[in-house]
């Protein structure tokens, strides 16, 4: 994954999509993993070179990650090198969008926090709704596709200067 160098700070939000990136990170690269997500920490566990922190708070069932005021400001304690945010929408001109705002308000805490935003997203995000902000779109780094998607889908992206990486066909989403 050429967003994660050796030695690396990442903090990483619940999902599948950051599932399949905690999954993709190789062994022995002597990274220290933050994460909400109980289930994120549980996939790094028993392999090798992970420091892993779990960032605690209450526990949203629906997302399986922690949430809130208590979360937000456990995060803003630690820097880390590159963040993965979940989102549930991403819009062109005004950014990335959650669907709850106490997980909005945590994913923020993240981007503040991170020297670089990495936000991964599937094709059906481009036309979600979500009502709660999480950041604009010039917090955003590198925005991460599906190899398939339209060039035209990409282009306001790339013309506020987010770095578009396309995934690898077959990998997971």
């Amino acid at each position: 994954m050429s967003l994660v160098r050796t030695g690396y700070t990442v903090l990483i939000d619940a999902g599948s999509s950051n599932s399949a990136i905690a999954d993709a990170l190789p062994d022995h690269m002597g990274l220290t993993v933050i994460t909400t997500a109980p289930d994120i920490a549980q996939r790094l566990m028993d392999r090798h070179g992970f420091e892993i922190l779990l960032i605690g708070g209450r526990i949203d069932i629906h997302t399986g990650s922690a949430v809130g005021i208590q979360t937000a400001l456990e995060i803003r304690r630690v820097r880390a090198d590159v963040c993965f945010p979940g989102t549930c929408a991403i819009d062109r001109d005004t950014g990335i969008w959650g669907m709850n705002n106490e997980e909005a308000l945590v994913k923020h805490a993240m981007i503040e926090s991170s020297r670089e935003t990495a936000v991964v997203v599937t094709t059906d995000k481009f036309s979600a709704i979500a009502p709660y902000q999480i950041a604009t779109l010039d917090r955003i780094d590198h925005l991460v596709v599906e190899h398939g998607i339209d060039n035209n889908v990409l282009e306001p992206f790339e013309a506020a200067s987010v770095t578009v990486h396309r995934a690898d066909r077959g990998a997971a989403d």
